[in-house]
């Protein structure tokens, strides 16, 4: 949790007036400049010697301006610099900018925070802060007997096992009492992890699901066909421009515009028929209708899956890992949350991502833990 706040104070010092505390900054922040960057134009510079030339122009510009800025947040920092690399990406192919480049910050709406710009590290601690706050995970809960409870909630609720079997698969370093179980099996945040984990997926997940049901495809295999080599992949049905649409839409998280963009062999009708095609096939709906069942007779599940909480911790999780537009987030979201008895709207989604609800949420909990824990 600290981390987050030292990144902050990092970004402070860039913007410092004294050149010497500003440069020993920058020369800290470059490095994840230098990823975001990278990441935020891999769908518009192809090459990646490019995209290297692109970051160096960043850098440049960012020193250049750093006095007219004003420290307003990490999630304005990191907008910023997006559309700084979008103009400089704009310069090297030759097509207009946006804008100069402004005095202030841009709004939130395109990244309240890229966690591409974030080390393994800090991004493991801000997921963690995820998980506490809207999965009611408590702070002194190790990974380790986290795991061990959400493994005994799946292998009991979502597999089906008898108690005994569970506490004979999880206690095999240390034994599990039914009693214990019994208290995993009834404790809300350990509940509401096993909905997480049960309704999230990731873009990888999703996308070998969609091209093959029935033995979803894994990630070298999503790989070989972003190649265009279907070799020993068997059993798919769609044609090479849906398993290329779907690609781009599902892995890649791309708006229709920029699929038409790259593929401009493909009629643009066919693009969204595509997409409308995998949309009204998605898995994740029906999975609220088994958790339903399997938690039914348990009074603990009562209200899980209307806890607030938790499609707040799916929709940021689909917005920091996975950077999808809003409404892509929303596709996957809303027709579960529907079902659940749970009302999420476009315009909730918006409000908790464009004016950075949710990373108040999560900064303001972070206070508290530095002040007071």
């Amino acid at each position: 949790m600290v981390v987050i706040v030292d990144a902050s104070r990092t970004l402070e010092a860039f913007l410092s007036a004294e050149p010497s505390t500003a440069r020993e900054a920058f020369d800290r922040l470059s490095p994840r400049i230098g990823r975001f960057v990278h990441e935020c134009l891999r769908s518009v510079l192809a090459s990646e010697s490019d995209r290297d030339d692109a970051v160096a122009s960043v850098l440049v510009r960012l020193w250049k301006y750093r006095s007219s800025f004003e420290f307003k947040g990490d999630g304005a920092w990191w907008a910023f610099v997006a559309k700084v690399a979008r103009n400089c990406a704009y310069a090297q192919l030759g097509k207009p900018q946006a804008a100069d480049i402004p005095a202030e910050y841009p709004d939130h709406e395109q990244r309240a925070l890229d966690i591409a710009a974030v080390s393994a590290s800090e991004r493991e601690s801000l997921y963690r802060v995820a998980d506490e706050v809207w999965l009611k995970v408590p702070a002194d809960r190790s990974r380790s007997e986290r795991n061990h409870r959400l493994l005994a909630a799946q292998l009991f609720y979502l597999d089906g096992l008898k108690w005994d079997e569970v506490c004979s698969i999880i206690g095999t370093n240390q034994p599990v009492t039914r009693q214990m179980l019994d208290g995993w099996l009834s404790d809300h945040s350990v509940l509401l992890d096993a909905a997480y984990h049960a309704l999230y997926w990731s873009n990888d997940r999703l996308t070998g699901y969609l091209l093959r049901p029935n033995m979803p495809l894994a990630s070298v295999e999503l790989d070989k066909l972003n190649s265009g080599d279907r070799s020993n992949i068997t059993n798919l049905q769609d044609s090479d421009q849906s398993v290329r649409v779907i690609i781009l839409r599902f892995r890649y998280g791309l708006i229709s515009d920029k699929i038409a963009q790259m593929e401009p062999t493909i009629d643009r009708n066919d693009i969204e028929s595509i997409i409308a095609r995998a949309i009204s096939t998605l898995p994740i709906p029906e999975l609220v209708d088994e958790l339903n069942r399997t938690f039914a007779l348990n009074r603990a599940f009562d209200g899980l899956l209307t806890d607030a909480g938790l499609w707040k911790r799916l929709v940021f999780q689909y917005h920091a890992s996975h950077e999808l537009p809003h409404r892509q987030i929303f596709e996957r979201t809303e027709p579960a949350a529907t079902k659940a008895g749970y009302r999420l709207t476009l315009g909730m989604l918006n409000v908790w991502l464009s004016n950075g609800r949710l990373f108040n949420e999560l900064g303001a909990y972070v206070s508290r833990e530095v002040v007071y824990g």
